[in-house]
């Protein structure tokens, strides 16, 4: 009688054991309110003034500047973490990718595709 295989794992399994690879999920759920807690002077978070940077690098030198900037410290600390998983790792790449999303503005997209600009 042939052996049953087994059911080859959903996505959402994957992904699940994507996670656990990098850490805990009690590690990255505090690592996530520590990045965005407010605890510099004028009660802002790491998390957001790491997206002022980000933001200020697009405005004054350009969109892919941002991007560059906020796509290489978030693959650099992703990698890190990846590698070497700990809250201290985790940390870091949360405050990047709250960084990297401020350097996507929501009318870039529509301008790489249409090429139409505002």
């Amino acid at each position: 009688m042939p052996a049953v295989p087994e059911p080859e794992p959903t996505w959402w399994d994957r992904a699940l054991a994507a996670v656990r690879r990098i850490g805990r999920p009690w590690q990255a759920a505090a690592a996530l309110a520590a990045a965005v807690a407010p605890i510099l002077p004028g009660h802002y978070s790491a998390a957001t003034t790491w997206a002022y940077v980000v933001h200020q690098t697009r405005l004054d030198h350009g969109a892919p500047a941002g991007y560059v900037l906020a796509a290489g410290v978030l693959a650099a600390t992703v990698h890190l973490a990846s590698r070497r998983p700990g809250l201290l790792r985790l940390w870091l790449a949360a405050v990047a990718l709250v960084g990297a999303s401020s350097a996507v503005a929501w009318w870039d997209p529509i301008a790489a595709l249409t090429g139409v600009h505002r």
